[in-house]
Protein backbone atom coordinates (compact mmCIF):
# COMPACT_ATOMS: atom_id res chain seq x y z
CA UNK A 1 0.00 0.00 0.00
CA UNK A 2 0.91 3.53 -0.48
CA UNK A 3 2.89 5.51 2.31
CA UNK A 4 3.73 9.36 3.25
CA UNK A 5 3.49 10.27 -0.48
CA UNK A 6 -0.09 10.43 -0.09
CA UNK A 7 0.35 13.00 2.90
CA UNK A 8 2.65 15.20 0.92
CA UNK A 9 0.32 14.81 -2.35
CA UNK A 10 -2.98 16.23 -0.40
CA UNK A 11 -1.24 18.26 1.91
CA UNK A 12 0.43 20.22 -1.29
CA UNK A 13 -3.12 21.68 -2.22
CA UNK A 14 -2.54 21.14 -5.70
CA UNK A 15 -4.57 18.15 -6.04
CA UNK A 16 -8.38 18.61 -6.20
CA UNK A 17 -9.30 15.51 -3.76
CA UNK A 18 -10.84 13.23 -7.27
CA UNK A 19 -7.24 13.98 -8.67
CA UNK A 20 -5.90 12.61 -5.37
CA UNK A 21 -8.22 9.91 -5.32
CA UNK A 22 -7.74 8.16 -8.08
CA UNK A 23 -2.92 8.17 -8.19
CA UNK A 24 -3.90 6.49 -4.84
CA UNK A 25 -6.72 3.78 -5.56
CA UNK A 26 -4.64 1.28 -7.14
CA UNK A 27 -2.99 -0.35 -3.73
CA UNK A 28 -4.39 -1.77 -0.72
CA UNK A 29 -4.54 1.45 0.93
CA UNK A 30 -2.52 4.70 2.24
CA UNK A 31 -0.74 5.87 5.67
CA UNK A 32 0.49 9.18 6.32
CA UNK A 33 0.32 12.41 8.33
CA UNK A 34 -2.81 14.40 9.02
CA UNK A 35 -2.13 16.12 12.05
CA UNK A 36 0.44 18.18 13.16
CA UNK A 37 2.77 16.50 15.76
CA UNK A 38 5.41 16.96 13.66
CA UNK A 39 4.78 18.80 10.43
CA UNK A 40 2.79 21.95 10.34
CA UNK A 41 0.19 22.14 8.03
CA UNK A 42 -0.80 18.59 7.26
CA UNK A 43 -4.51 18.88 8.96
CA UNK A 44 -5.85 21.71 6.64
CA UNK A 45 -6.33 19.04 3.38
CA UNK A 46 -5.39 15.63 4.64
CA UNK A 47 -8.04 15.40 7.02
CA UNK A 48 -10.55 15.54 4.83
CA UNK A 49 -8.75 14.05 1.76
CA UNK A 50 -8.24 10.66 4.20
CA UNK A 51 -11.57 10.30 5.36
CA UNK A 52 -13.33 10.55 2.01
CA UNK A 53 -11.31 7.96 0.82
CA UNK A 54 -11.56 5.78 3.37
CA UNK A 55 -15.70 6.22 3.83
CA UNK A 56 -15.79 5.87 -0.27
CA UNK A 57 -13.45 2.49 -0.05
CA UNK A 58 -14.03 1.02 3.04
CA UNK A 59 -12.30 -2.47 1.72
CA UNK A 60 -9.03 -0.11 1.98
CA UNK A 61 -6.84 -0.13 4.45
CA UNK A 62 -5.90 4.00 6.14
CA UNK A 63 -3.43 4.36 8.94
CA UNK A 64 -2.28 7.63 10.91
CA UNK A 65 1.63 8.14 10.70
CA UNK A 66 2.38 9.65 13.95
CA UNK A 67 5.30 10.56 15.93
CA UNK A 68 5.91 8.47 19.39
CA UNK A 69 8.48 10.05 21.10
CA UNK A 70 7.94 14.16 20.72
CA UNK A 71 5.49 16.22 19.34
CA UNK A 72 5.50 19.99 18.35
CA UNK A 73 4.84 22.27 21.78
CA UNK A 74 2.72 24.40 19.29
CA UNK A 75 0.29 21.35 18.33
CA UNK A 76 -3.07 21.02 21.32
CA UNK A 77 -0.32 20.88 24.10
CA UNK A 78 -3.44 22.24 26.49
CA UNK A 79 -3.73 19.00 28.66
CA UNK A 80 0.12 18.57 29.04
CA UNK A 81 1.68 19.74 31.99
CA UNK A 82 5.25 21.61 32.15
CA UNK A 83 6.28 18.25 33.78
CA UNK A 84 5.08 15.90 31.15
CA UNK A 85 8.07 16.83 28.80
CA UNK A 86 11.89 15.75 29.49
CA UNK A 87 14.28 18.24 30.46
CA UNK A 88 18.22 17.91 29.91
CA UNK A 89 20.00 18.39 33.65
CA UNK A 90 19.58 22.56 34.51
CA UNK A 91 20.94 24.83 37.90
CA UNK A 92 19.56 27.44 39.36
CA UNK A 93 18.96 30.78 38.93
CA UNK A 94 20.94 33.16 40.59
CA UNK A 95 19.39 36.17 40.46
CA UNK A 96 15.67 37.58 40.89
CA UNK A 97 14.05 37.26 36.87
CA UNK A 98 10.94 39.71 36.95
CA UNK A 99 7.76 38.63 35.57
CA UNK A 100 8.06 41.48 32.64
CA UNK A 101 7.23 39.92 28.75
CA UNK A 102 9.99 40.48 25.87
CA UNK A 103 13.17 39.49 26.23
CA UNK A 104 14.75 39.11 29.73
CA UNK A 105 18.71 38.26 30.82
CA UNK A 106 18.90 35.46 33.37
CA UNK A 107 21.58 34.69 35.43
CA UNK A 108 22.19 30.77 35.91
CA UNK A 109 25.27 28.71 37.45
CA UNK A 110 26.21 26.96 33.94
CA UNK A 111 25.31 28.93 31.43
CA UNK A 112 27.61 25.81 29.11
CA UNK A 113 24.23 23.79 29.59
CA UNK A 114 22.07 25.55 27.20
CA UNK A 115 22.81 25.09 23.42
CA UNK A 116 22.32 27.48 20.33
CA UNK A 117 22.40 26.59 16.69
CA UNK A 118 21.20 22.95 17.29
CA UNK A 119 18.59 20.56 15.48
CA UNK A 120 18.93 18.61 12.14
CA UNK A 121 19.70 21.89 9.77
CA UNK A 122 22.26 23.69 12.94
CA UNK A 123 19.59 26.64 12.79
CA UNK A 124 17.71 26.77 15.90
CA UNK A 125 18.09 27.60 19.53
CA UNK A 126 16.54 25.33 22.70
CA UNK A 127 13.42 25.71 24.61
CA UNK A 128 13.65 26.44 27.99
CA UNK A 129 11.70 25.50 31.11
CA UNK A 130 11.94 27.73 34.06
CA UNK A 131 10.30 26.96 37.49
CA UNK A 132 10.74 27.02 41.16
CA UNK A 133 12.22 24.86 43.06
CA UNK A 134 9.82 23.41 46.21
CA UNK A 135 10.38 23.14 49.81
CA UNK A 136 11.75 19.57 49.16
CA UNK A 137 13.84 20.09 46.94
CA UNK A 138 12.00 19.03 44.01
CA UNK A 139 11.38 21.21 40.79
CA UNK A 140 8.03 22.63 41.05
CA UNK A 141 6.74 22.31 37.32
CA UNK A 142 3.10 23.83 38.92
CA UNK A 143 4.84 26.98 38.91
CA UNK A 144 6.86 27.45 36.27
CA UNK A 145 7.17 29.47 32.08
CA UNK A 146 8.36 28.37 28.95
CA UNK A 147 11.23 30.68 27.34
CA UNK A 148 13.14 30.30 24.02
CA UNK A 149 16.84 30.56 24.20
CA UNK A 150 18.25 33.61 22.38
CA UNK A 151 21.75 33.90 23.40
CA UNK A 152 24.11 32.56 26.16
CA UNK A 153 26.95 34.20 27.96
CA UNK A 154 29.42 32.17 29.27
CA UNK A 155 31.81 34.70 30.58
CA UNK A 156 28.87 36.36 32.46
CA UNK A 157 26.67 33.23 33.44
CA UNK A 158 24.38 34.61 31.31
CA UNK A 159 21.24 33.47 28.79
CA UNK A 160 18.76 36.00 26.96
CA UNK A 161 15.37 34.31 26.42
CA UNK A 162 12.35 35.37 24.79
CA UNK A 163 9.29 35.16 27.62
CA UNK A 164 6.20 33.59 27.93
CA UNK A 165 5.89 30.65 25.11
CA UNK A 166 3.70 28.05 24.37
CA UNK A 167 1.32 29.40 25.90
CA UNK A 168 2.61 30.22 28.77
CA UNK A 169 2.76 33.70 31.17
CA UNK A 170 6.21 35.81 32.14
CA UNK A 171 6.01 35.15 35.97
CA UNK A 172 9.06 36.09 38.54
CA UNK A 173 11.54 33.88 39.31
CA UNK A 174 13.86 34.53 42.98
CA UNK A 175 17.39 33.72 42.98
CA UNK A 176 18.46 30.70 44.04
CA UNK A 177 15.10 29.20 44.30
CA UNK A 178 14.31 28.59 40.61
CA UNK A 179 15.70 26.37 37.81
CA UNK A 180 16.00 26.26 33.89
CA UNK A 181 16.64 23.58 32.09
CA UNK A 182 16.78 23.17 28.44
CA UNK A 183 14.26 20.62 26.52
CA UNK A 184 15.20 17.34 25.54
CA UNK A 185 14.17 17.84 21.79
CA UNK A 186 14.53 16.23 17.95
CA UNK A 187 13.89 18.04 14.92
CA UNK A 188 12.91 19.50 13.20
CA UNK A 189 11.70 16.95 10.25
CA UNK A 190 11.34 20.08 7.85
CA UNK A 191 12.21 23.51 7.16
CA UNK A 192 9.00 24.80 8.21
CA UNK A 193 8.81 22.55 11.51
CA UNK A 194 9.99 23.12 15.11
CA UNK A 195 12.03 21.54 17.68
CA UNK A 196 9.68 18.62 19.10
CA UNK A 197 9.46 18.09 22.94
CA UNK A 198 10.14 14.46 24.25
CA UNK A 199 7.35 12.97 26.41
CA UNK A 200 8.00 11.70 29.37
CA UNK A 201 6.65 8.29 29.63
CA UNK A 202 8.44 7.70 32.95
CA UNK A 203 6.09 6.63 35.78
CA UNK A 204 8.63 8.42 37.97
CA UNK A 205 8.14 11.80 35.50
CA UNK A 206 6.19 15.07 37.96
CA UNK A 207 1.89 14.78 38.09
CA UNK A 208 0.21 17.51 37.20
CA UNK A 209 -2.44 19.22 39.61
CA UNK A 210 -4.96 16.46 39.04
CA UNK A 211 -2.34 13.56 39.90
CA UNK A 212 -1.95 12.62 35.95
CA UNK A 213 1.45 11.48 34.72
CA UNK A 214 2.14 12.10 31.18
CA UNK A 215 1.48 8.91 29.94
CA UNK A 216 -2.37 9.11 31.18
CA UNK A 217 -2.55 12.09 28.87
CA UNK A 218 -1.20 11.07 26.23
CA UNK A 219 -3.18 7.89 26.52
CA UNK A 220 -6.78 10.42 25.81
CA UNK A 221 -5.20 12.69 23.77
CA UNK A 222 -4.16 9.97 20.53
CA UNK A 223 -7.15 7.89 21.54
CA UNK A 224 -10.00 11.16 21.28
CA UNK A 225 -9.15 10.52 17.61
CA UNK A 226 -10.40 7.13 16.97
CA UNK A 227 -12.71 6.78 19.72
CA UNK A 228 -16.59 7.51 18.43
CA UNK A 229 -16.56 11.33 17.81
CA UNK A 230 -13.32 11.47 16.35
CA UNK A 231 -11.95 13.21 13.64
CA UNK A 232 -10.26 9.75 12.54
CA UNK A 233 -12.81 7.61 14.01
CA UNK A 234 -13.26 5.49 10.39
CA UNK A 235 -9.31 4.82 10.42
CA UNK A 236 -8.06 1.52 10.53
CA UNK A 237 -5.36 2.38 13.28
CA UNK A 238 -1.94 4.35 13.33
CA UNK A 239 1.83 3.69 13.22
CA UNK A 240 3.91 5.33 15.81
CA UNK A 241 7.20 6.50 13.68
CA UNK A 242 10.12 6.59 16.62
CA UNK A 243 8.47 5.11 19.52
CA UNK A 244 11.65 4.35 21.81
CA UNK A 245 12.48 1.61 24.59
CA UNK A 246 15.68 3.57 26.13
CA UNK A 247 15.01 7.31 25.89
CA UNK A 248 17.18 9.57 23.24
CA UNK A 249 19.04 12.39 23.69
CA UNK A 250 19.63 13.36 20.22
CA UNK A 251 21.23 17.35 20.94
CA UNK A 252 22.79 16.34 23.80
CA UNK A 253 26.33 17.57 23.99
CA UNK A 254 26.96 15.67 26.68
CA UNK A 255 24.24 16.52 28.80
CA UNK A 256 21.95 14.04 30.90
CA UNK A 257 18.35 14.23 31.22
CA UNK A 258 16.39 14.19 34.60
CA UNK A 259 12.88 12.32 34.23
CA UNK A 260 11.70 12.19 37.93
CA UNK A 261 11.98 15.93 38.36
CA UNK A 262 14.66 15.99 41.15
CA UNK A 263 16.99 17.88 39.26
CA UNK A 264 19.46 15.42 39.10
CA UNK A 265 20.37 13.45 35.60
CA UNK A 266 19.43 10.08 35.60
CA UNK A 267 18.18 9.51 31.58
CA UNK A 268 14.96 7.68 32.69
CA UNK A 269 17.10 4.55 34.96
CA UNK A 270 16.38 4.38 38.35
CA UNK A 271 18.49 1.77 40.50
CA UNK A 272 19.00 -0.11 37.04
CA UNK A 273 15.80 -0.29 35.65
CA UNK A 274 14.41 1.63 32.69
CA UNK A 275 11.38 3.28 33.66
CA UNK A 276 11.30 5.29 30.67
CA UNK A 277 10.57 1.96 28.85
CA UNK A 278 8.18 0.62 30.87
CA UNK A 279 6.17 3.78 30.62
CA UNK A 280 6.68 3.43 26.56
CA UNK A 281 5.25 -0.08 27.64
CA UNK A 282 2.49 1.52 29.75
CA UNK A 283 1.32 3.75 27.31
CA UNK A 284 1.04 1.08 24.54
CA UNK A 285 -0.74 -1.21 26.41
CA UNK A 286 -3.28 1.13 27.68
CA UNK A 287 -3.87 2.58 24.43
CA UNK A 288 -4.91 -0.67 23.21
CA UNK A 289 -7.15 -0.89 25.98
CA UNK A 290 -8.89 2.20 25.10
CA UNK A 291 -8.76 1.81 21.24
CA UNK A 292 -9.65 -2.14 21.16
CA UNK A 293 -8.38 -5.17 19.07
CA UNK A 294 -10.13 -4.03 15.92
CA UNK A 295 -7.83 -0.86 15.47
CA UNK A 296 -4.74 -1.72 14.15
CA UNK A 297 -1.53 -0.06 16.31
CA UNK A 298 1.63 -0.36 14.72
CA UNK A 299 5.00 0.95 15.48
CA UNK A 300 9.12 1.48 14.49
CA UNK A 301 10.38 -2.05 15.18
CA UNK A 302 14.12 -2.21 12.88
CA UNK A 303 16.74 -1.55 15.88
CA UNK A 304 17.09 -2.66 19.55
CA UNK A 305 16.49 0.61 21.00
CA UNK A 306 12.48 0.32 19.81
CA UNK A 307 9.65 -0.21 21.42
CA UNK A 308 9.25 -3.59 22.70
CA UNK A 309 5.74 -3.78 23.25
CA UNK A 310 5.14 -7.60 21.59
CA UNK A 311 1.62 -8.84 22.17
CA UNK A 312 -0.17 -5.62 22.26
CA UNK A 313 0.77 -4.20 18.51
CA UNK A 314 -0.51 -5.31 15.22
CA UNK A 315 3.34 -5.65 14.09
CA UNK A 316 6.36 -3.08 12.99
CA UNK A 317 7.43 -0.54 10.43
CA UNK A 318 11.18 -1.00 9.08
CA UNK A 319 12.98 1.47 7.47
CA UNK A 320 15.01 -0.85 5.85
CA UNK A 321 15.33 -4.69 6.29
CA UNK A 322 16.81 -6.39 8.45
CA UNK A 323 18.15 -2.82 9.24
CA UNK A 324 19.34 0.16 7.97
CA UNK A 325 23.15 -0.56 8.92
CA UNK A 326 22.44 -4.04 7.23
CA UNK A 327 24.04 -3.29 4.17
CA UNK A 328 24.79 -6.45 2.92
CA UNK A 329 20.83 -6.97 2.74
CA UNK A 330 19.10 -3.60 2.97
CA UNK A 331 18.85 -2.32 -0.57
CA UNK A 332 17.93 1.50 0.81
CA UNK A 333 19.03 2.81 -2.34
CA UNK A 334 15.32 2.07 -4.28
CA UNK A 335 13.70 4.20 -1.70
CA UNK A 336 11.69 0.91 -0.31
CA UNK A 337 10.54 1.03 2.91
CA UNK A 338 8.21 -1.69 4.66
CA UNK A 339 5.91 -2.62 6.99
CA UNK A 340 5.15 -5.52 8.67
CA UNK A 341 1.87 -6.23 10.18
CA UNK A 342 -0.23 -9.22 11.46
CA UNK A 343 -3.11 -9.89 9.48
CA UNK A 344 -6.27 -10.44 12.04
CA UNK A 345 -7.83 -12.71 8.98
CA UNK A 346 -4.88 -14.51 8.15
CA UNK A 347 -3.46 -15.46 11.72
CA UNK A 348 0.04 -14.29 9.75
CA UNK A 349 2.41 -11.58 9.47
CA UNK A 350 2.30 -10.11 5.79
CA UNK A 351 5.26 -7.94 4.52
CA UNK A 352 3.93 -5.01 2.62
CA UNK A 353 6.38 -3.14 0.04
CA UNK A 354 5.69 0.74 0.70
CA UNK A 355 7.21 2.92 -2.05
Amino acid sequence: FFFRASESYAASGKCSFEEWEKIFLPLAGIEGKVLEEEVPGRSKYNIDYFVRYKRRHPEKLVLLHYNGNARDPRDHTGNFFAGHWIYYQGCRITRDVPSGGGETEIHVEDPTLFRVNIGRYEDRNEDIGLCMIGEDGKLDWNRSEQVQLISADVDRKAIRVKRGCYGTRPRAFPANRSWAAAHVAEGPWGTQSNLMWFYNYSPLCPRDPEGRACVDVLVEDVASHFLSGGDLECFDGLEFDVLHHIMGRPFSGGRDADTDGDGRPDNGWMNGINYYGIGVYEFCRRLRGRLGEEKIIQADGQSVNNQRCFGLLNGIESEGWPSLADREVDDWSGGINRHLFWNQNARRPVLNYIN
